[in-house]
């Protein structure tokens, strides 16, 4: 308190370290909350020879790719950090649909980070420009959307890939009633960012999830870590999954250069792993 020393006001001085002291809170507060671990896999650019078998749509002022159709059910797709026109996220929905899923891949955001810019304050800045309620608002877009189309809430499943795991997990805290399952590979659960905990949040989710950490990621979210703790005790724990990817750097899914023969395997079997996680835990 400035006038416990005799101040009217605050001097100039005073308000310089007042503002600088404020600032090193607010970034190691930043630097505390990881969204990917500095060893993650790279940005990949979209494959030039990729032939998307699906469109672009608007719900409101939000962009969405949709693709295939609700044989099964739906399927939404929440992207990384870097961005939904980056690397494979338009295959990542591809696949999806041609496993019978109505998938739709919200763009909360349209350009992500650089990888310049990870752990960063460009991406801590992006990350708080999308707090909690943007997310419940646009992913309640989505799921009106799919309530539209018909598509039963206990048929649709939600899925995302770091920063987008987070996603899911607001998804099922605030919407649980409105969907069957999720999915999360190389997870970046970044409540810390808005002063939450990994943990209080996990105690909120309200469905399935099939959880796939990667080498780097949180303990918390490791195999045998804390949330697995906290969710096998749920009335759904006996229909989690844990896939174990600690032999593999986070970004794997999205990011991962399938020319490369064992990219190819490891991301075919994530990418399976969930198609058969919904096929167990949603119903149409």
């Amino acid at each position: 308190n400035p006038k416990a020393f005799g101040f009217a006001s605050p001097p100039a001085p005073f308000l310089f370290i007042a503002a600088s002291f404020s600032l090193l809170i607010s970034n190691m507060s930043s630097e505390k909350v990881q969204c990917c671990p500095p060893d993650r896999i790279p940005a990949l650019d979209v494959p030039k020879d990729y032939k998307k078998a699906g469109s672009e749509i608007k719900l409101g002022g939000l962009t969405a790719y949709v693709s295939g159709e609700a044989k099964k059910g739906a399927i939404i797709v929440v992207h990384d950090i870097l961005g939904p026109r980056t690397g494979r996220h338009f295959g990542v929905c591809d696949t999806f649909a041609a496993a019978g899923y109505y998938t739709i891949m919200p763009m909360i955001f349209e350009k992500g980070v650089t990888m310049g810019e990870i752990g960063k304050d460009p991406m801590y800045n992006l990350m708080k420009k999308h707090p909690v309620d943007d997310i419940k608002t646009k992913i309640g877009l989505v799921l009106d959307h799919l309530a539209e189309k018909k598509i039963a809430s206990s048929a649709t499943g939600i899925v995302g890939f770091c920063w987008g795991s987070w996603c899911v997990w607001q998804t099922s805290a605030n919407f649980g009633s409105k969907i069957g399952s999720g999915a999360c590979f190389h997870p970046a659960i970044i409540e810390g960012l808005f002063g939450g905990k990994i943990d209080d949040l996990a105690d909120k989710i309200q469905n399935p999830l099939l959880v796939a950490p990667c080498k780097g990621d949180p303990a918390e979210l490791q195999v045998g870590g804390s949330v697995s703790k906290i969710l096998a005790k749920k009335s759904f724990g006996k229909d989690m999954e844990y896939v174990d990817c600690s032999h593999l750097f986070h970004g794997f899914v999205t990011q991962g250069d399938t020319s490369d023969k064992e990219m190819a395997a490891s991301v075919n079997k994530a990418l399976g792993s969930a198609i058969s996680f919904f096929g167990k835990t949603l119903k149409a």
